[in-house]
């Protein structure tokens, strides 16, 4: 090894750190520009190169550099997964807008294979700062770096890595027999990809539909996540039960404000499960449509009303809703204590609460 390369190698050394800090930088600041563009990111992942890596890199053979840290431009990596085709679009346009690009060094691999070719398909970018970021202090360090952003979707990424295991990095390496398999399979991921993204489509129609039956008061509608999420953001009969209990039981400083049903809530994982454990909860009592869960709320007597103070310690607005239909639901349907074991294993309930379950349907007079 020439004294050269010691050199450029002991240099890379020593700013390594910087470049795994710019690493982490960059990787925080892409998550946070996807959120604020309503972009569902899988996975963010960066690295900086290791050192082993540039030392080997810079001594290949027929490879020359003049002063390497300049010219490789992947010192720096990070790798961004999305769920949606589309949606690699719509990050490259967020990198155009924030950052400077390589354009010499950045490349579009999806463009390059021809139809009846097949092999991996990503989006690469070579940013640097931009002269607003690089004002900035916490920024100013990383003005002379440079990182190599690749954008791809979840089922490209599970193409690179098995093709990577298998050990073939290009069409040329595969035997003729697995060539042709090889081909079905990156056909059949290129075909998900595009079902993947039609059922999205479908999926934001079905949520708007769903939106303007139930603002209509058209409850004729299966009970689905979509259907019950909008049901207890829009129901005037849902408000109105919450805001009763607001009034008689919660400070207005407790008071819950209705989430926009288009609004990324904190706790929506969290949400999710609790919803999902209604619809369970509904169809386990042949409640399979948003009207006839409509019918049974309706039909309560306000002077149950007492019964649901306790779940007003609960802080989110659908969280407490979905409590509050559950225990509506099991109030109205239970025929003895038993069948609250069964409960148990569909809902998040407690042996604790079998008491109030019970006061519920007392007051509802339902059974004896």
């Amino acid at each position: 090894m020439n004294i050269k390369i010691e050199n450029w190698i002991s240099e890379y050394e020593s700013k390594y750190s910087l470049y795994e800090s710019f690493c982490s930088k960059i990787s925080n600041l892409l998550n946070d520009l996807a959120k604020s563009h309503g972009i569902k990111i899988h996975l963010v992942e960066s690295r900086a190169k290791t050192l082993d890596s540039f030392s080997e890199k810079i001594q290949r053979r027929g490879k020359k550099y003049n002063y390497p840290l300049k010219e490789l431009t992947d010192l720096a990596g990070i790798r961004i997964i999305v769920f949606y085709d589309k949606d690699i679009d719509k990050i490259c346009d967020i990198l155009n807008n924030e950052f400077d690009i390589d354009t010499k060094n950045s490349v579009d691999k999806r463009e390059l294979l021809s139809h009846d070719k097949f092999g991996y398909n990503s989006v690469h970018k070579v940013i640097s700062l931009d002269s607003n970021r690089i004002k900035l202090t916490e920024w100013k360090k990383y003005r002379d770096l440079k990182a190599e952003i690749q954008v791809r979707t979840v089922l490209q990424h599970a193409w690179s890595v098995i093709s990577h295991a298998l050990e073939y990095k290009n069409e040329l390496e595969v035997p003729k027999l697995s060539r042709r398999k090889l081909s079905r399979l990156s056909g059949l991921l290129e075909l998900a990809d595009e079902q993947f993204e039609e059922l999205r489509k479908s999926q934001l129609k079905e949520i708007e539909e769903s939106k303007n039956l139930i603002k209509k008061n058209e409850l004729t509608q299966d009970i689905n996540l979509i259907s019950v999420e909008y049901y207890i953001g829009l129901s005037p009969l849902v408000n109105k039960m919450v805001d009763n209990l607001n009034l008689k039981f919660r400070t207005d400083k407790g008071k819950f404000k209705y989430p926009s049903p288009n609004q990324e809530r904190i706790n929506k994982e969290h949400d999710n499960t609790m919803l999902s454990e209604l619809i369970s909860l509904c169809h386990h009592y042949g409640i399979t449509t948003i009207d006839l869960l409509d019918n049974l709320i309706r039909n309560i007597d306000t002077s149950i009303e007492k019964y649901f103070a306790k779940l007003l310690l609960l802080h989110s607005y659908i969280l407490f809703s979905v409590d509050l239909l559950l225990m509506i639901i099991i109030g109205s349907k239970i025929q003895s204590k038993s069948e609250f074991e069964e409960l148990k294993k569909i809902t998040f309930f407690l042996d604790d609460d079998l008491n109030n379950i019970f006061s519920v349907r007392a007051a509802l007079q339902k059974i004896e």
